[in-house]
């Protein structure tokens, strides 16, 4: 049986994907976007080891490119996102969640006017 506190983290990791990756998106036009500011490990407020696990997610799942991560001393891992950038399947992913965003708060809208 779920947890409603399963949903809610649920939710709450999938909010703080989408926000590394609108800030990517954002920093298109920036001439001066610093990665480690906008979206590194402290910007989403998330744990240092959630952070990481999400890196490599949308890293693997092609979401993102130009992330270097690289093995040290006693097999732990240097993730170097000096040259992140969002990918055109993450350009998408954006999309396709702007609008179920704006589908959800739409149908949120209607509900209250309804009652």
């Amino acid at each position: 049986m779920k947890h409603i506190s399963d949903n809610k983290r649920l939710t709450n990791a999938f909010k703080t994907i989408y926000r590394l990756l609108n800030r990517l998106e954002k920093g298109l036009d920036a001439d001066d976007f610093d990665a480690a500011v906008q979206i590194g490990s402290k910007a989403p407020e998330i744990t240092d080891n959630r952070w990481r696990n999400y890196i490599k997610m949308l890293l693997k799942d092609g979401y993102i490119e130009g992330v270097d991560i690289r093995t040290v001393i006693d097999s732990e891992e240097d993730i170097d996102i000096s040259e992140i950038q969002i990918t055109i399947k993450g350009l998408e992913y954006l999309a396709k969640n702007t609008m179920m965003i704006r589908a959800y708060n739409t149908v949120k809208s209607i509900k209250y006017i309804v009652k």
